[in-house]
């Protein structure tokens, strides 16, 4: 398997050189010695190898990323190429027929692993503008035959039409334009022929509204609220009443927690969401899922390896009673006795432009803290202008002031809240956001609901004997002991442990021995597109700073 990727990696990488030299060669200069016809047949047939070229040349990032338009194209040009080749045939042009026939071998043979499809309405956009340009030029050239003062013959007119699209649009203005226009509009039909596919990308209200309803039904994750939020796109099944939210990095496509559906339709759903993700030629990855439904993942051919654990509270039992609290409880009485009080805010029984402001002060200066980029795809917004389920808490200091706010999300048929977005100033009493947790949770309790959730902890413990993978987990061990400096895994590791919560395990699930340090990397890339130089980036940045302060 891996020496096929190679070999089609060199036939792309040569496609690429056999481009650039065959474009390069186009603009040879003709010799005086041929007559007009014979003239007129090179500048042609040059013009055609210089399109090739520049053709090859647009289709080589979609041909590594195996677009099946890309490759027909790729196979059509090179056939094009090696048969004009072959009229011109020079010592040069030897070798460059030897390797355009190796690529076009390669690429034949291989033809099963181009698959990813193209967005088919960019198919019938890329048909409708030829169709209409085609139509244009047939008519222009009717339109000269028939005009009152013209000699001209049909095909005459088809000809004089040749030379405006072949030869520079020869000397007239109205030529230079039909040449422009034809070879521009080519390129751009070209270009739609490999845009790639997307599934329910979510954008509509209707989307929205239809996710909404299976998400409050069968949202059985904690995080499955987030799936819901504009950065996702969703697959809806057309088999099944559910969908799978899901981001595209590179040859990487990341689904975001468990597919939100019945119990019972987890396993078609998945299927059917593998087959879309093989079918595009994408390595799939399923990102902080819950144990729930691992044995079903099995049953289909895919593979676990824990990636973290997420703090569960029951709140049936929790209170800030016993020694296992103890930090937690002191936290909170600090804040308590520096005067901090909690709120809720209610955003669709009324707004108030006082506490949004307040929000929005303190995201502000928040960002401004981070030691990287505001993370997406497993983090969550405000949204106050959509707010639908969540749930805002809010706290003051003893002068009234809004110092810290919460946003909470419902999971499990809205039987649990997670908190998802908690933010406060800096110059906030310490166990401000401790504070406020701890009085949604003992509100939501007194409502009857059974779960809190404070969210995943990132590479925490990573270790599973039952389903060990060695080389990922040391290397996930090593960043959550090492670069805490860029992101503070065991701080807030730590920051969680205080509410004695049951550490459920969270997965990643891929397809059997398919994983590789690229899917691993866009994992990072979905949520910081930056990656890990903006960590790096703001690290410098703090060390430069602090350095500066020492000197002083």
């Amino acid at each position: 398997m891996k020496n096929k990727t190679n070999v089609i990696k060199s036939a792309t990488y040569l496609t690429l050189f056999v481009s650039l030299l065959i474009f390069i060669l186009s603009f040879i200069q003709i010799r005086d010695t041929f007559n007009v016809e014979q003239m007129n047949i090179t500048i042609i047939s040059l013009f055609i190898q210089r399109f090739l070229g520049f053709v090859m040349l647009l289709m080589i990032t979609s041909l590594r990323k195996r677009r099946f338009f890309a490759w027909l194209i790729t196979v059509i040009s090179l056939s094009t190429s090696i048969i004009l080749t072959i009229i011109h045939l020079n010592i040069l042009y030897i070798f460059l027929l030897l390797i355009q026939i190796y690529c076009l071998i390669v690429f034949v043979v291989n033809h099963k692993a181009f698959v990813r499809e193209t967005s088919k309405p960019s198919i019938k956009l890329a048909f409708l503008f030829m169709v209409l340009i085609m139509g244009f030029l047939f008519i222009n050239a009717l339109l000269s035959v028939t005009h009152l003062n013209s000699q001209l013959t049909l095909a005459q007119s088809i000809d004089r039409l040749t030379d405006y699209l072949f030869i520079y649009g020869g000397a007239s203005r109205f030529g230079r334009f039909v040449f422009y226009f034809f070879w521009f509009i080519f390129g751009v039909c070209l270009l739609l022929l490999v845009r790639p596919m997307y599934y329910d990308i979510f954008i509509t209200p209707q989307h929205k509204e239809r996710a909404l309803e299976i998400l409050r039904r069968d949202g059985q994750n904690p995080s499955s609220y987030l799936t819901i939020e504009g950065d996702k796109s969703l697959y809806f099944s057309d088999n099944v009443d559910g969908y799978v939210a899901y981001g595209l990095v590179g040859k990487s496509c990341i689904a975001y927690g468990d597919p939100v559906c019945s119990e019972e339709d987890i396993i078609p759903l998945s299927v059917e969401f593998m087959n879309y993700a093989k079918s595009n030629g994408y390595d799939l990855i399923f990102l902080g899922v819950t144990s729930k439904y691992l044995d079903k993942y099995k049953e289909i051919g895919l593979q676990q390896l824990k990636y973290g654990e997420d703090a569960m509270i029951d709140l049936e039992t929790f209170d800030l009673v016993g020694n296992k609290i103890a930090k937690l409880r002191a936290d909170v009485n600090h804040a308590t006795k520096a005067g901090v009080s909690v709120y809720e805010y209610k955003p669709l029984e009324g707004r108030d432009t006082t506490i949004e402001e307040a929000f929005t002060k303190i995201t502000n200066e928040w960002l401004q803290d981070k030691k990287s980029s505001q993370l997406k795809f497993t983090v969550g917004d405000v949204n106050l202008d959509d707010p639908l389920d969540r749930r805002y808490f809010y706290a003051k200091d003893e002068s009234g002031n809004i110092i810290g706010f919460h946003v909470f999300l419902p999971f499990d048929s809205k039987n649990g809240w997670l908190a998802d977005v908690t933010r406060r100033l800096r110059d906030a009493p310490s166990g401000t956001t401790m504070k406020i947790n701890v009085e949604a949770f003992l509100k939501f309790k007194e409502e009857g609901y059974k779960w809190a959730s404070l969210g995943d902890s990132p590479l925490a413990n990573v270790r599973d004997e039952a389903n060990s993978n060695h080389m990922y987990e040391k290397m996930m061990e090593a960043i959550y002991k090492n670069v805490n400096q860029f992101y503070d895994f065991k701080g807030l590791h730590r920051a969680k442990e205080k509410y004695n919560p049951l550490w459920m395990p969270s997965y990643i699930v891929y397809v059997k021995n398919n994983l590789n340090f690229d899917m691993i990397l866009s994992i990072v890339k979905i949520q910081n597109a930056n990656g890990a130089s903006d960590y790096l980036k703001t690290y410098l940045a703090d060390t430069f700073r602090k350095g500066e302060k020492n000197a002083k």
